[in-house]
């Protein structure tokens, strides 16, 4: 056998070795440790750290969504979300469970 075709056995042999390339990860489009929530509550302005909007629900549960759309940011606005947390992660803000919101609506 000719030394280059060895080397190109060698080669293939050794790309066939690689890692696969699907992990054991969450199924697209889902997070890990991800909780869906449906939330009837209404929207607050937590004076902390320069001030930010958080949602409370009717229970005194405090989240603190990472995607509130600007025209729902006002403080005591009834409202209605669907969403998901994110309890693996740590926020900036350090108040409540972080959520994802999937959407929300007025009340």
């Amino acid at each position: 056998m000719k030394p280059w075709s060895l080397l190109l056995l060698l080669w293939l042999l050794s790309a066939c070795h690689a890692a696969p390339a699907v992990g054991n990860g969450p199924v697209a489009g889902e997070k890990e440790g991800a909780t869906m929530v449906s939330i009837r509550g209404e929207v607050a302005f937590i004076d902390l750290e320069g001030g930010f909007f958080g949602i409370v629900d009717k229970e005194g549960r405090r989240y603190d969504p990472t995607n509130l759309p600007p025209e729902f940011a006002v403080a005591g606005l009834p409202v209605h979300i669907r969403g998901r947390t994110l309890p693996a992660t740590v926020g900036f803000h350090m108040w409540g469970t972080r959520i994802e919101i999937i959407s929300i609506e007025k009340r």
